[in-house]
């Protein structure tokens, strides 16, 4: 019979496994990510530069850059649950290892919906396409592209951050899903996964519902209008700042004056809009779609 400390050390192998092939959250790798040793995080926000033509025998003309900071407050959270040894023996499956997918999967979907609702509360409001009575048009995402590209986001990535329902349109249209118009149904294959796949511009991330208390993307049950966001950047340029006092850790731990184990999902994160000092050059922008009008 194994010894408590190798059952331990079985844990933490396994976990760390686990860890080491976790999917990340999709939202991640549009932010600014940040690791820092606070409760609060400062991103620096930026105008833009001109060039201005030398004169010889005068000085370089310098100028000055517009600036400005945001600070986003990181906050702890914790997904957690218990499973007793007398339960385990009760079942033939890896419970402990299910229960720390599951939790993980909770933990993710908690980092997506922060990244979502600093998105939400950092769209621009002076370039907003769709309304109440309109489902996507080919049109409206074009003139979203060109409302962008007019902007002259230079080198800079760009995604679409979507619903499964307010994209199921875009699907059935036959400029967007016929090979007579373009390939990206041939991109899609056969299953109709846009995640990743580029259009207009646009790489495109799919948010389904999420299981949190805002359930992912914000929509009004009221009139079926959902927003969804063109976000702007990535990595040093990214509109979106993401810090972390501390990254997701999962594990699982004995408790022996519980005789029980732990799973437990944990982390310390905030997200924060930054956008640029530039009135139109938020990097953030709006799409709302009507999900109910066919």
């Amino acid at each position: 019979m194994a010894s408590l400390q190798q059952q331990f050390a079985t844990e933490f192998d396994t976990l760390t496994k686990l860890d080491a092939t976790q999917v990340e959250s999709k939202l991640r790798k549009i932010c600014r990510v940040r690791n820092i040793q606070a409760k609060t995080a400062t991103f620096n926000r930026m105008g833009t530069m001109r060039a201005y033509e030398r004169i010889i025998g005068s000085p370089i003309q310098t100028q000055d850059v517009a600036q400005s900071n945001v600070t986003v407050n990181v906050v702890d959270l914790d997904v957690a649950t218990e499973i007793g040894d007398v339960e385990l023996d009760k079942v033939v499956y890896d419970v402990k290892m299910e229960l720390a997918q599951q939790a993980n999967r909770a933990i993710q979907n908690r980092l997506d919906q922060i990244i979502i609702n600093a998105i939400n509360t950092g769209a621009s409001a002076t370039v907003s396409v769709g309304a109440d009575g309109t489902n996507w048009t080919l049109a409206n995402m074009a003139t979203l592209a060109t409302e962008i590209d007019s902007r002259n986001f230079v080198g800079q990535k760009r995604y679409f951050v979507v619903h499964p329902k307010s994209i199921n349109k875009a699907i059935r249209t036959p400029e967007v899903s016929s090979s007579d118009y373009s390939t990206l149904m041939a991109l899609m294959g056969n299953t109709g996964d846009l995640n990743g796949k580029t259009y207009l511009g646009f790489e495109f991330l799919v948010i389904g519902d999420l299981d949190t208390t805002e359930r992912g993307l914000p929509y009004n049950g009221g009139n079926g209008v959902r927003s969804n966001f063109a976000v702007v950047g990535e990595g040093a340029g990214a509109a979106v700042g993401l810090a972390f006092s501390r990254d997701i850790r999962s594990k699982v731990e004995w408790l022996p004056e519980r005789q029980s184990w732990m799973i437990l999902s944990t982390m310390s994160v905030g997200a924060v809009a930054i956008g640029s000092t530039e009135a139109g050059k938020e990097g953030i922008y709006k799409y709302s779609i009507d999900e109910i009008v066919a």
